[in-house]
């Protein structure tokens, strides 16, 4: 991992990585300073069946890389709005 700074940043809350599972953490209520991206998919995700089944505030994971916000659907089922750094 590389370095995290705390504080506010980036128009980050107090405390929280200024990075992707730093805001997920933030929106999910999780504590700070936040849980990190390689520890999201084991502790605090499920597979879905398909896209779907994506539901605002849904995390999209790329395991070991990036988490995402799912906020919306632009195109059913093909484009979607999300949230992330």
């Amino acid at each position: 991992q590389g370095e995290y700074t705390l504080g506010v940043v980036c128009g980050h809350v107090a405390n929280y990585y200024c990075d992707c599972s730093g805001l997920v953490s933030y929106a999910w209520g999780l504590p700070a300073p936040a849980i990190v991206t390689q520890n999201m998919q084991t502790n605090y995700c499920a597979k879905l069946g398909n896209y779907n089944e994506l539901m605002p505030g849904d995390a999209i994971l790329k395991p070991d890389q990036h988490v995402e916000m799912f906020i919306r659907w632009q195109v059913k089922g093909s484009t979607f709005i999300e949230a992330g750094c």
